[in-house]
């Protein structure tokens, strides 16, 4: 029950954010590294199931949510077996091209490819990627000037993907919703993390963007700057283990890739 989100904002700034719910406190990390190609990569890992999202030097980077349903919550089933995920080695070679068309070849072929929703940009382009096992994937060039756009876990080219019916369909569609309506209310894209954190709505808190029960709770937020290089992180209490800032990079490296951690000081549920 994640969303992922794309915004350009004042000055031209590139976001690329994700609100990312599991059914277990993962254990996350942020790794810093240089690739085997020499490209320096930021990402959040889940060391558990192996997940990845981040960025790059050349200011690309990947967001990915849940298409196929039982996903989010077979990773506990993984975490448990200590079975890892494709996913994250896909996202992690993504990041390691220097351009995005071959970062964009690489989510769709390497693996199998990454299935889900997916948002890759480069600070020029936006790219939507929707795409599951059962059906072919869908690429689409999103026009930043059509402004900002959100997936949640539902399908919208793919009809049949992701929640189509009942409770969960429209968890996914407000959800969807309301982080539109937060993203064109807010310049400043530091302030959006913090006001989905806050926001509540009628239904109760299943259908919050930021949870705090029921199967599938937010355990961290992930926003980056793709013009600045800048990745934020952003941890729910008790929701999540931060095991901190593994840096890889060689010794007297100056890395181009900024990170700030920050934890929230109230649980979600305390906004009711």
């Amino acid at each position: 029950m994640c969303i992922i989100l794309a915004k350009k904002f004042n000055n031209d700034e590139i976001i690329l954010g994700k609100n990312r719910d599991r059914n277990y406190n993962p254990n996350i990390k942020i790794v810093k590294q240089l690739t085997g190609y020499n490209i320096e990569i930021c990402y959040m890992l889940d060391t558990a199931t192996d997940w990845s999202e981040g960025m790059n030097e050349f200011g690309i980077g990947i967001v990915n949510t849940a298409l196929f349903v039982r996903r989010d919550e077979k990773e506990k089933k993984l975490k448990m077996t200590r079975k890892q995920s494709k996913d994250g080695i896909r996202i992690r070679e993504a990041l390691s091209k220097d351009n995005l068309k071959d970062a964009i070849k690489t989510l769709l072929t390497y693996h199998g490819g990454i299935k889900g929703h997916t948002f890759i940009s480069d600070r020029k382009q936006l790219v939507l990627i929707e795409y599951t096992r059962k059906v072919h994937p869908i690429v689409k060039v999103w026009n930043f000037e059509d402004g900002p756009v959100v997936r949640t876990n539902h399908g919208i080219y793919h009809k049949s993907a992701g929640y189509q019916n009942g409770n969960d369909k429209i968890s996914s569609d407000l959800r969807k919703k309301n982080t539109l309506k937060i993203l064109n209310s807010n310049k400043n894209y530091m302030k959006v993390f913090p006001r989905m954190y806050i926001h509540k709505q009628k239904k109760g808190p299943k259908y919050d963007m930021i949870r705090a029960q029921n199967k599938l709770w937010t355990s961290s937020q992930l926003i980056m700057n793709l013009n600045q290089k800048y990745m934020g992180i952003y941890l729910i209490p008790d929701a999540v283990n931060f095991m901190g800032i593994e840096n890889k990079l060689p010794k007297n490296y100056n890395s181009k890739i900024t990170v700030k951690v920050k934890q929230y000081k109230q649980k979600p549920i305390k906004k009711y």
